[in-house]
This record gives C-alpha cells, structure tokens and sequence, in this order.
C-alpha cells in the first residue's frame, strides 16, 4: 500500500505542476473515499436513500448472481452509503462555485469547480448503479437537506479552511482510496469505475491545492496563519486503526475498502503526501512575502 500511496502522491504533485504549484513536483468507515464532503457546521451531510431508477445506469456485475446473499447485502449497503456521499459531493462543489464567484477567483477555478460537479453526478450514478445490482433492487437519493449550508462560509479565511478540509485533505485521500480499493477489486466493471473515479478526483484534489495557493498569494499572512492552523490540526490527529474483521476480504473483492485498510492508508496519505504538499505551499506563500515560513507541526506518531 505505501508504495502505491507513494506513487499517487508523486502522480498529485504532477498534477498540480501543470497549474499555479509547479515548482511542488521539483522540490474511518467503510469505502473508497466517496470524493468531496459536503460540510455544514463541520459535519459531513448527505441524503436519505429512496427506492428510484432514475439515478442507477445499467452496469453488468459477473459475480451477483453467484455471490451468497449476505455479501451481496454487504456490498450493496456499503456502495450506498458512498453513493449518497459522491451525490452530497455535488452540493459541495456547487457551494464552492458559489464562494469562487463571491471571491472574484479566476474563471479557470469556476470552470473546474463546474466540471467537478458534473464528474461527481456521474460517480453517484455509478455507485447507485452497482449498488443496485448487489442488491437487486434501484436504489436512489431522497432530498438533501441544505439548511445551513452558506452560513459562515463566505469569507476569504472561511473558504480557505473549508477547502482545506474538503479538498486537499478529503479529495486526495478519496484519489488514493480509489486507486487502493480498484487494486483488490475482483469486478471488471467495479475495477473499470474506481480508475475513472481515483482519476477525477486527482483532478479535484489538484483544483483545492490550487485554490488554495491562490487564496494564500492575495489572503497574506493571515490566510497563511489560518492555512497552517488547519494543517497542523491535522498533524495532530493520530486516531488508533479499528481491528481488522471477517467481512474483509468480502469487502475488498467488492471495492470497498475495509475500515482498518482505509485507517491505514488515511494515515500514509497524511503523512507522505498531504502535509509535506502543505509546507511546500505554505514556504512558498511566506517566501513570496519575504516572511519566516508558517510552522506545521510534525505529525504526532
């Protein structure tokens, strides 16, 4: 896993290479990431699910007949629960449109910002689409609650802290979960799928890194201060790995990754390739004002 962690992280510091961060590239639950989270008042929100066959496409799964019933139940509930977080990651994307606009950001970042939201439409179709063929009934999203959802969320430094959290962290942890997840995949179509989707949300994570290092180059040394507060919250995290359990290898010949595998490779993502891209960033933002680089503190082991 650390060497495929590893190569992701390199193929993330590419990627923003060809944008704003080019000099980067030279210097728990079940599931595969579920793309951006969709925050109101720091907590994740997504919808209800509902019996409905306009979300799901066909999508044709060689093993669902075959499976025994309760790993079909299994995978089914676990490819829900990421569909209703890759459909929240629609009104996540839409909301950062929104805070673009209201910040006058480039159009390159609206126009990415738009196109995510198209591919996230399109990974919650997916998701609803295998769930529906492990469980043999569709399966759809109810309403999504956005009360809430623009409250403090307006300002430069609320933005930047919002995207930090939504984007470089959960996105490129959402890339690496998909790349990880398509790696012990046993379904054509399910291995088919997390490519696409581990590629998209490359893309998105570059979008944050992005936004982020324009956000640092006209916010100065306060949104400096408020970007490293954010990373060095995140260095401080260090939870303990749930136990690994008998549904494992069920779960990962179905795509989803176990909570134990996620842990672990949240962790490697953390420390291999979210704060030392953050530091990078930061020094460079400092650099460019002629101040002492902002301090992320090293990660607690």
């Amino acid at each position: 896993m650390r060497t495929r962690v590893l190569v992701w992280g390199q193929r993330l510091f590419a990627a923003v290479g060809r944008g704003p961060l080019a000099r980067l590239a030279g210097s728990s639950g079940t599931g595969v990431g579920g793309g951006r989270p969709f925050l109101v008042h720091r907590r994740a929100r997504v919808a209800e699910t509902t019996s409905r066959s306009d979300w799901p496409h066909d999508i044709a799964l060689l093993a669902t007949s075959a499976s025994a019933s309760a790993r079909r139940e299994l995978l089914a509930q676990s490819w829900t629960e990421i569909a209703l977080m890759e459909h929240a990651s629609i009104a996540a994307f839409a909301r950062f449109t929104l805070q673009l606009l209201s910040l006058g950001a480039p159009p390159d970042l609206v126009e990415r910002s738009n196109a995510a939201q198209v591919d996230e439409t399109r990974h919650a179709r997916v998701c609803f689409a295998i769930a529906s063929a492990y469980g043999a009934k569709s399966v759809g999203p109810g309403t999504l609650r956005i009360d809430g959802a623009l409250e403090h969320t307006s300002s430069l430094l609320d933005v930047l802290v919002g995207v930090i959290e939504e984007g470089c962290i959960g996105e490129t942890i959402a890339a690496l979960e998909a790349a990880e997840a398509r790696e012990h995949a046993t379904e054509p179509a399910v291995r088919k799928e997390l490519s696409c989707i581990s590629r998209d949300e490359l893309r998105h994570a570059e979008l944050a890194w992005s936004f982020v290092e324009w956000a640092l180059r006209i916010g100065g040394a306060e949104a400096c201060s408020a970007a490293a507060r954010a990373f060095s919250a995140l260095a401080r995290q260090s939870p303990q790995p749930p136990p690994a359990s008998a549904e494992d290898a069920a779960l990962l010949a179905g795509g989803i990754l176990p909570a134990n595998v996620k842990a672990a490779l949240r962790d490697e993502a953390i420390e291999t390739v979210i704060l030392p891209c953050a530091r990078r960033v930061l020094d460079r933002a400092c650099a460019r004002e002629g101040r002492e680089a902002s301090v992320i503190q090293q990660r607690e082991i």
